[in-house]
């Protein structure tokens, strides 16, 4: 059970590191951004701590400029087979949108929402 737990730590801790370096983010700033503590931030990227909850997990995206289901995924808290069970949620959508309308938008909204799709997609097709 530890080493998948290290693991797991390892990738998410690597992904924010890589995330943070590559917009030349300081461990810092990238910290106070999402409050929480330089050296909380130190232990998570290098796979010390186990990955946040998921509201830290979602500033982390923020900051990052991320779709937090990216790091939901890379956490563990989000699985392949959750993904597939819910959808991954379309481009630009937050992770807490997505799952208020599913579980809130009624047949008739979806099926707006798919006609709107088509129609969409048709006026690219024709083009």
């Amino acid at each position: 059970m530890k080493d998948n737990y290290a693991q797991r730590s390892e990738t998410f801790g690597g992904l924010i590191r890589r995330l943070r370096k590559s917009q030349s983010l300081s461990l810092e700033y990238l910290a106070g951004q999402i409050g929480i503590s330089p050296s909380y931030l130190s232990r998570l990227e290098r796979g010390l701590r186990p990955p946040p909850p998921s509201g830290i997990i979602e500033r982390l995206a923020v900051a990052l400029n991320v779709a937090p289901i990216t790091l939901l995924v890379s956490a563990g808290i989000v699985t392949s087979h959750t993904l597939r069970e819910m959808g991954v949620p379309p481009y630009g959508f937050d992770l807490k949108d997505w799952r208020e309308a599913l579980q809130c938008l009624s047949r008739d909204d979806w099926q707006e929402i798919h006609a709107l799709i088509r129609t969409k997609l048709a006026r690219y097709r024709h083009d």
